[in-house]
């Protein structure tokens, strides 16, 4: 039997007693209409993220102090904090203070961003900064992946986190930054990044080729084949794990064929209890 079970990062289907997982990412909404290419983007980075003083969260408390005003040369940036833990002040805990109006950026907000203003303000951004937190994953990417922004992926483990990778280029419509990097020189690490990600040459084309391979990781997506690349990846990996390099050679929909005939026999089996 194969199991699929709410994990850190998202969904993933695990054998009881083999050592196999398939990652399936977070949900996200359904595509919406694209902005015209030749809009002007409001911010250049966009985050929006709980932030507070456990380790796991250094990289976002270093995103919101640092992130705020690198000059991307587009456009200002949305990077704020939603949560500095408890009865903290982040002034006094990170040297970040709280927003003193819903524009301002590295800062953390005051009050409570709605969905609908934190979906028209991701929309408007060139970026959307996916840092990760107590887990390698987070919602963001989907949604950012759902209104046509790309990622940069700032978030140690994402590798684990990211599915379906023999079907997926990942790298070529997202940038992953080395976090160590990013913590040691947060404003320089970003900066090159624009400067060699940020033309509208480069950003269009992955933007272009995140929407091909969209439906491939998307739940949300009127086309999706999440369900479909799951039952592959559990099959190679679950079913087949002594034989696993040459299932994995086969076609993709071969090895859904094969996966459908084992399953037809262990059902047409049980009756009999073999």
């Amino acid at each position: 039997m194969i199991w699929l079970s709410r994990m850190s990062g998202g969904w993933t289907w695990h054998h009881p007693k083999a050592r196999c997982a398939v990652a399936v990412m977070h949900n996200g909404p359904p595509p919406r209409p694209r902005r015209d290419r030749n809009a002007t983007h409001r911010h250049t980075l966009f985050f929006v993220g709980q932030a507070d003083a456990r380790r796991a969260y250094r990289l976002r408390v270093a995103t919101i102090k640092s992130l705020g005003d690198v000059d991307g040369g587009r456009g200002d940036n949305f990077v704020v904090g939603t949560n500095p833990g408890g009865k903290v002040d982040p002034e006094k805990k990170f040297g970040i203070p709280y927003c003193e109006s819903s524009q301002s950026t590295g800062c953390y907000l005051a009050v409570r961003l709605t969905h609908k203003r934190f979906m028209k303000e991701l929309t408007g951004s060139r970026w959307n900064l996916f840092v990760g937190g107590d887990d390698p994953g987070s919602a963001r990417f989907a949604e950012a992946a759902s209104v046509g922004v790309p990622s940069i992926i700032i978030s140690p483990g994402v590798e684990s986190y990211l599915s379906f990778k023999d079907r997926i280029p990942w790298r070529n419509f997202t940038v992953i930054v080395d976090p160590s990097s990013f913590l040691a020189h947060p404003k320089e690490t970003i900066g090159e990044v624009l400067r060699r990600y940020d033309d509208d040459e480069t950003r269009d084309r992955m933007v272009a080729l995140q929407d091909q391979y969209s439906r491939e990781f998307l739940w949300g997506h009127p086309e999706s084949r999440v369900a479909t690349n799951a039952l592959a990846e559990a099959a190679r990996e679950c079913l087949f794990s002594d034989n696993q390099k040459r299932f994995h050679s086969y076609p993709f929909a071969l090895q859904i064929y094969l996966f459908v005939f084992i399953m037809i026999i262990i059902l047409a089996a049980i009756p009999f209890g073999l």
